[in-house]
């Protein structure tokens, strides 16, 4: 019998399979936990019964305290001090009895407030009167010691309060998690199809974007394709020629002045009335084709040659500007700056007719259209694969979830627990 007794194998009790959908997992773990939160209410209620005995033999302490005297043997340079911080003590203390009131709920989270709270101000009333306390401990002897005690037993009993709300917190903040976390899993399967539906529609009207997008590019080359199109296209081509040769008269024109530009820097050092006038010049050579600007520049030609020799200006130099003066009297600026005006006033008249024309505006407006076509798809894109991939995150997180927290379950309950 022993030996059958000591070989045999030990019987493995197997935990107890429980079937849950999702939405019955909060309400049966509140019924499966209801002897704990019944208990904890209890021993919440007791903790409430115990503070206030406590308080009641405070309060008692208390009026013992107040109807105290300091001690007559006491030092008179005490006496004043001791009596002040008794007042001190009595003022803290009273605001601190008169503001203790017992919660009615007598649920964990309210119960954790109430003990930080109180706790907290037993603290803060202990690290204020201390000196208090330490004064008076000769000026009242046993009536302040009844009192530190009464405050003591008082402190005690909230940290016995404290320990038992910390040590069954740990079982309350698991129930709650796993109440939160069986939501979060209803909340993402029901997410799902909505992201699907969502997804859908985003495509269809995708596909309708894509297709105005696609009949405003084809609008855009048939108009490329017009007559007017042709027209204003011929007009444009003819402004950028008429620019190309504007820039060469502008060239030329920078070439002529330059003629003048070391002898003009000599003349602006001197004192006279054209300065101002010569550092335009020199700053902006094209100035001379404003509407007086060469009529001014003609007014510097006697200056400039009566001054030459004064210029400190090298034989080279003055050759220059003696040859840019003969180029001037000859007309050569005259011509150049007339030949720009006449292009600038058929580029101004060609940009007045392309401005004009319908197929312009056409364009700008179908280019419009495009662009804003081509953005609206982009941003439906954008939005179509930030929805797949949300949808794929819950898919993936889902079934992680569920296992979480069918394994969590069976941990608190010591069941084998399976949500469906």
């Amino acid at each position: 019998m022993f030996f059958k007794s000591l070989f045999s194998k030990k019987r493995v009790v197997e935990p107890e399979c429980v079937e849950l959908k999702l939405e019955e997992v909060e309400t049966w773990l509140r019924e499966e936990n209801k002897e704990f939160t019944d208990s904890l209410e209890g021993d919440i209620q007791e903790s409430y019964a115990n503070l206030e005995e406590r308080l009641s033999g405070l309060k008692e302490t208390f009026s013992h305290f107040r109807k105290s005297t300091i001690h007559s043997d006491v030092l008179e340079r005490l006496k004043k001090a001791a009596q002040t911080n008794k007042l001190t003590i009595e003022k803290d203390l009273e605001n601190f009895i008169e503001s203790f009131s017992i919660p009615q709920e007598k649920d964990f989270l309210t119960a954790y407030d109430f003990c930080e709270s109180l706790s907290r101000r037993i603290a803060d009333f202990g690290k204020k009167n201390r000196r208090g306390f330490l004064i008076l401990r000769e000026a009242l002897r046993d009536d302040t010691t009844s009192l530190r005690k009464g405050i003591g037993e008082l402190e005690g009993e909230v940290l016995e309060f404290w320990k038992m709300l910390k040590e069954r917190g740990k079982r309350v903040k698991e129930i709650e998690e796993l109440v939160t976390l069986s939501k979060s899993v209803r909340s993402n399967i029901e997410r799902e199809p909505e992201l699907e539906n969502k997804i859908k529609s985003m495509e269809s009207a995708l596909n309708f974007q894509r297709q105005k997008m696609e009949t405003a590019r084809k609008e855009i080359e048939g108009a490329a394709n017009s007559r007017e199109m042709s027209r204003l296209k011929e007009m444009e081509k003819n402004i950028q020629e008429l620019k190309t040769k504007k820039k060469e008269l502008e060239e030329r024109i920078i070439r002529e002045m330059s003629h003048f530009e070391k002898a003009l820097k000599k003349m602006a050092h001197e004192k006279n009335d054209n300065s101002d006038m010569i550092k335009r010049y020199l700053e902006n050579p094209l100035a001379i084709a404003d509407s007086q600007g060469l009529g001014e520049f003609k007014s510097l030609i006697p200056p400039l040659k009566h001054g030459m020799n004064s210029f400190g200006l090298s034989d080279k130099a003055k050759e220059k500007v003696f040859r840019g003066i003969e180029r001037l009297e000859s007309g050569v600026l005259d011509w150049n700056i007339k030949e720009q005006k006449e292009i600038e006033a058929k580029i101004s008249g060609l940009s007045k007719k392309i401005n004009r024309n319908k197929a312009t505006e056409e364009k700008k407006e179908k280019e419009r259209e495009m662009k804003n076509w081509v953005q609206v798809v982009s941003s439906t894109q954008k939005k179509i694969k930030d929805m797949k991939a949300e949808k794929e995150v819950i898919g993936a997180n889902i079934g992680k979830q569920r296992k979480m927290l069918e394994d969590r379950i069976s941990a608190l309950s010591e069941k084998k627990i399976s949500v469906i």
